[in-house]
């Protein structure tokens, strides 16, 4: 099992103290790549019977780690991952909060704000909504 970075357990703490149950690398039937693969969240909860995801991009999200032919293609997978993980979400009404690795000392602001989102008529929220640098959520 890999290492959970430190951005990811100050989600999980915020999300503690907010009270929030969550799954951690929650996988939902549909969400797969484009070889079937099946995808996770990293982390999924349910406000008001509705499931809303958080997912925290850090940085191979944004650039290859290396200059390798493999570090490449693990960036181009990432890219293309994340862009399954966005189209999953939209199409099953799912709010979805990217946090990028450059948001790290906004972190619990923007998880905040994301619930607090969470909590009100979907509907009434802009389809893109802007959480500090490089961070956004996205609401069907």
């Amino acid at each position: 099992m890999k290492e959970i970075s430190e951005p990811v357990k100050e989600i999980k703490n915020i999300l503690q103290e907010l009270e929030i149950p969550y799954m951690r690398e929650k996988k939902f039937k549909g969400l797969v790549n484009d070889n079937k693969t099946a995808l996770a969240m990293d982390f999924a909860f349910e406000i008001d019977e509705k499931y809303c995801c958080i997912e925290f991009n850090g940085r191979h999200h944004y650039f290859p780690m290396g200059k390798s032919e493999k570090a490449k293609q693990r960036f181009e997978r990432s890219l293309s991952n994340g862009e399954y993980r966005k189209k999953w979400a939209q199409g099953n009404k799912v709010p979805l909060l990217i946090i990028s690795f450059e948001a790290v000392e906004q972190i619990e602001k923007i998880v905040q704000d994301f619930v607090s989102d969470c909590r009100k008529n979907l509907d009434e929220l802009p389809y893109i909504r802007r959480y500090g640098k490089d961070s956004y959520g996205l609401f069907s």
